[in-house]
């Protein structure tokens, strides 16, 4: 039998070859062309012969030669599993899944978890709070959802990811005007875009890994910024840590996750990533949840905190490499952090890369990476996870991970000269 991984992120992040050690069955990886391009990475930079074969694919995201590729592999030989980590990839997974019978997340969970609309259905229907929503099918539509709601009104695509392409709106002015650009699709082509009302308040993340189906960790962090920050800003800092057990919201923000997989076709073994609200009244309202892997740095900092990685643990689960699923627990039960921690992420903003910092010398920092280089000539972030520079650090309190954030953000705009770009 043969493994087959659909990979559209940076290759460093996701080394297969490694997790997969144990793996006797020949491995087939296949890559977006376009992300090899983005982080300036070579398929001859792999270690050789530890992949059966590796295929860079030109127009990932939409071409029709990733399905086919794997369906080749299947004609030659049985596939154990069909590994795929990207937000964008899990559909695209699933179906393939379902046409070649194998084990793993099926068509009916994922599009669950990947449409915004049946995951809020879903989720009201067993009773948990999530913002008024509503799809988007034209203008008339956009009209009366605001006379409903109020504003602000948030719009954004029903299967996105990394806060792209939303558009928080504020005013009267500002539906005019979107009403104006457009917001009703060619008759033939059916709409993407919902709206929801606009929760005030702290926003959370919780992070865990499912396996077997048992919820074997899960732990919240606060995001220190809000993530829609970088569409009013340049080179700001997106940025969260981990909450501390004795934190009065921590229980509250795992158990609240809890029940929303359990009311949605949660896969048998899947890492996880929600984002809840925090509201002024002290209301958990339910933002959205994926089965993957939190974006960011969010898995490097699970791992810097609980020694645990998260997608390591879950692709060896899907091709039934452990023998054990349990995380070393806590007095919860549930693992709790050895240590705290977080990470941070700084923005791009417009100009020319004059001068950069080759290491961070903060207290705390346990990595520091660079996503740029000297002359390089940059623009403005367009989700956001896009960033320059990033770093993962431990702490020993809340007070000094949001310090460290601040640390970082201090040091790196001293230490980093960017020049405008006529």
């Amino acid at each position: 039998m043969a493994i087959v991984i659909l990979h559209r992120a940076a290759l460093a992040n996701a080394p297969y070859h490694d997790w997969l050690r144990n793996v006797e069955e020949p491995i087939y990886l296949i890559v977006s062309a376009a992300k090899l391009s983005a982080f300036n990475e070579r398929i001859e930079d792999l270690p050789q012969g530890r992949y059966a074969a590796v295929k860079v694919v030109e127009g990932y995201d939409t071409s029709g030669e990733v399905e086919l590729l794997v369906l080749d592999i299947a004609r030659r030989e049985p596939l154990r599993a069909i590994l795929a980590h990207a937000e964008f990839d899990i559909e695209r997974a699933a179906r393939l899944r379902d046409y070649l019978g194998i084990p793993g997340q099926k068509t009916d969970s994922a599009l669950v978890f990947r449409d915004k609309i049946a995951m809020k259905q879903a989720a009201q229907q067993a009773g948990i709070p999530v913002a008024n929503f509503s799809p988007l099918e034209n203008a008339p539509g956009l009209r009366d959802f605001v006379a409903a709601n109020g504003l602000p009104v948030v719009m954004k695509p029903r299967n996105g990811a990394g806060a792209c392409n939303i558009t928080v709106l504020q005013t009267q002015t500002q539906v005019a005007e979107l009403i104006q650009e457009g917001v009703s699709p060619p008759l033939n082509i059916r709409n993407n875009w919902m709206l929801e009302s606009y929760v005030p308040g702290q926003t959370y993340h919780v992070d865990g890994l499912v396996l077997d189906g048992e919820i074997v960790l899960s732990w919240p962090s606060i995001y220190t910024t809000p993530s829609l920050d970088y569409l009013g800003a340049t080179g700001q800092t997106n940025a969260s840590h981990v909450l501390s057990s004795n934190n009065p919201l921590c229980a509250r923000l795992n158990d609240f996750t809890a029940q929303v997989l359990t009311a949605l076709p949660t896969p048998r073994n899947t890492a996880f990533h929600a984002e809840l609200f925090h509201t002024h009244d002290g209301q958990l309202v339910l933002c959205e949840i994926a089965s993957r892997t939190g974006g960011a740095r969010i898995c490097d900092a699970i791992a810097a905190c609980f020694g645990v990685n998260i997608s390591e643990r879950w692709a060896q689960a899907d091709c039934d490499l452990l023998s054990d699923t349990k995380v070393t627990r806590g007095g919860s039960g549930l693992p709790q952090p050895a240590v705290l921690g977080g990470w941070a992420l700084i923005a791009p903003r417009p100009g020319r890369i004059e001068q950069l910092p080759s290491t961070c010398p903060l207290s705390g920092v346990v990595d520091f990476t660079l996503n740029i280089e000297t002359k390089q000539v940059i623009g403005n972030p367009k989700a956001a996870t896009d960033s320059i520079a990033s770093c993962v650090f431990q702490a020993e309190t809340e007070t000094d991970c949001r310090a460290t954030i601040e640390n970082f953000r201090n040091w790196f705009a001293q230490e980093c000269h960017i020049s405008e770009v006529s």
